[in-house]
């Protein structure tokens, strides 16, 4: 019984969102909707089970309605109780619009500067290999990939650490890599 619903409440003591959740998920950002202050978090019941939180959810969004479907307050995209924990499921105009978005360069600086440093987990790295294992890049962004690299200087230690991989690499993968390298050199001079 480690399950609870909660509600977000706008400047004006109105509920917006109502959720079911267990741990820090009324808190997480990971939401299709604004995230209010603290103060204006409320969890409504807790100590629930799954089950018993997801009727909750079903019942107070139920009585409150869904402004998307014209029937009542709530932001919430779904009635309720329909997708596991830890899953949301964006209806097709919310993933279009959130297609459409784009951060700032701001913002995006403030990613990149958050995450420097960060470790990865071994299991994320192998998640990211394979999907990127086999997967073609286009002409196109190997281009960009090339001309984002452009006048960057490598510190000592990156240095190291390519020259100890192309070490350990197989007389077959360097003997590869320099024929796609001359192939390269081949196309920026208009030969092939």
């Amino acid at each position: 019984m480690e399950y609870y619903t909660y509600a977000y409440f706008d400047e004006n003591n109105i509920p917006y969102y109502i959720g079911k959740g267990k741990g820090k998920r009324a808190w997480d950002k990971n939401h299709s909707v604004l995230i209010p202050p603290n103060e204006r978090i409320v969890i409504l019941k807790n100590n629930l089970t799954e089950e018993d939180a997801f009727k909750h959810e079903i019942y107070l969004i139920e009585i409150l309605g869904r402004k998307s479907q014209g029937t009542g307050i709530l932001e919430n995209i779904h009635s309720g109780g329909c997708q596991p924990s830890g899953f949301i499921q964006h209806s097709e105009e919310t993933k279009s619009m959130m297609r459409l978005r784009r951060h700032s360069e701001e913002t995006k600086k403030k990613i990149g500067e958050s995450s420097k440093g960060r470790p990865c987990k071994e299991e994320v790295k192998q998640k990211l290999s394979k999907l990127w294992t086999g997967r073609k890049l286009t002409e196109d962004t190997k281009n960009k990939i090339s001309k984002s690299h452009m006048g960057k200087k490598l510190s000592e230690e990156a240095k190291r650490r390519m020259s100890d991989a192309k070490k350990q690499m197989s007389e077959e993968t360097k003997r590869k890599m320099s024929e796609k390298a001359k192939l390269r050199e081949a196309k920026k001079r208009g030969e092939t």
